[in-house]
């Protein structure tokens, strides 16, 4: 895999979009999206662009010349403590805010290397709580980053767990780890191709989720699933 791309880069003229010379203008994974004129890159306009310190606002890059492939998320102004992303790329849960947990094991130590190659350093790892109408369920192995700009559900453990996740029309749609036709919610997607999950905090470190069009629990959700661990 690794030779083919090797053989590929060069092969075709320049991309006048992207610059880069290992594929055809029409087929640029950047055809059609937004450019920043601050930065450069793709995936926001001028008015998100924002910066701490020296990191850049969007929490991942997209990297089509890898064989990952990261979305961007840039509502910076417009998220909060309260706003997750689902994210089809992150290695692991992760959110900027201590006070989103009920357990954290600070002793957890290690760095994570973004999309655009930031290395950011995790200061612990716990457990979430997030409260619903139908009963209560915990996130399990998210990361303390506090240097992350917004926080990430990963798919991937997700899917670890057993849950599927179906991306299609304008929504993300989650299925239950045990009833595989059972909706556990519902996520449209949002400004910028995210899919964002609004939460509301009560209290000091338990969340419940928001009733909004972001996150519609479903009504069938059995009260036999009071509690149930997501990864």
């Amino acid at each position: 895999m690794g030779d083919k791309k090797k053989q590929n880069r060069g092969k075709y003229m320049t991309c006048r979009i992207c610059k880069r010379t290992n594929h055809l203008e029409k087929d640029c994974y950047f055809r059609g999206k937004p450019q920043c004129r601050n930065c450069k890159r793709f995936g926001h306009v001028e008015k998100d662009y924002r910066l701490k310190g020296n990191h850049q606002a969007n929490c991942i890059e997209e990297n089509p010349s890898s064989d990952q492939l990261f979305f961007t998320c840039n509502s910076v102004a417009e998220a909060g403590d309260a706003t997750w992303y689902i994210d089809s790329a992150a290695s692991n849960h992760m959110t900027y805010n201590k006070g989103a947990f009920q357990k954290l094991d600070e002793s957890y130590k290690t760095n994570v290397k973004l999309g655009d190659n930031h290395i950011v350093r995790v200061e612990g790892k716990g457990s979430v709580t997030i409260n619903t109408r139908k009963g209560t369920r915990i996130i399990n192995d998210v990361m303390y980053i506090p240097d992350l700009r917004t926080n990430l559900f990963c798919v991937g453990q997700m899917m670890e767990k057993g849950y599927t996740l179906h991306f299609g029309g304008d929504s993300c749609t989650i299925y239950d780890n045990q009833d595989k036709t059972l909706i556990i919610a519902k996520v449209r997607m949002k400004e910028h191709r995210c899919f964002p999950v609004q939460l509301q905090y009560l209290g000091g470190t338990i969340m419940k989720t928001q009733e909004d069009q972001s996150w519609l629990w479903h009504r069938r959700l059995h009260q036999k699933k009071m509690m149930t661990d997501l990864p």
